[in-house]
């Protein structure tokens, strides 16, 4: 099974049992290669052309199979730490991790990319309140606290043209 990180469906939220979240359950369960149907199918003891019917919205998905579908969910759920444990250890050590906080104290995370670097924080403070007016400016790379009057962030790693973000900060908590 490949897995094309840049394939998975985005994490944002989904309610109500719909073919969506059936689909992106299939593919966080069994990879997001052109297989996957083949192997959520085997994995819930259905045929690959119910799980395509269910995935586009063709069959309602059954109570017991979303239950099926838990019930993976919880089992990894429980594996996960232990097995980031082990790849960390395998891989000689935790990567570094620098911890950047944001105005209202919401704390991030940010751990180095193989060979130890991190991205360069970028900020902006916009004008009149819109963080789409103002100027970016970046955080000295001792730096690990936002200014207060940041609104929003954005993270650009070495050897990428584009920054990642911008990611806007709300008191208390980022987005």
């Amino acid at each position: 099974m490949t897995q094309d990180k840049s394939a998975i469906p985005a994490l944002e939220p989904v309610s109500g049992k719909t073919p969506d979240l059936f689909m992106r359950c299939g593919m966080a369960l069994c990879g997001t290669d052109h297989d996957w149907k083949v192997r959520f199918g085997k994995m819930l003891r259905v045929k690959t052309d119910s799980i395509d019917a269910m995935a586009k919205g063709h069959s309602r998905v059954p109570p017991n199979i979303w239950r099926e579908i838990a019930m993976y969910f919880s089992a990894w759920e429980r594996a996960f730490p232990i097995l980031r444990h082990a790849a960390i250890e395998a891989a000689g050590g935790p990567l570094p991790v620098r911890i950047y906080e944001f105005p209202g104290g919401a704390k991030l995370p940010i751990e180095a990319k193989e060979g130890g670097l991190f991205p360069q924080i970028e900020y902006t403070t916009g004008t009149n309140g819109d963080w789409r007016l103002g100027w970016w400016a970046v955080l000295p790379d001792g730096e690990r606290v936002l200014p207060e009057k940041s609104l929003a962030y954005r993270f650009r790693w070495p050897g990428q043209d584009e920054p990642a973000g911008p990611f806007l900060v709300t008191r208390g908590k980022t987005t």
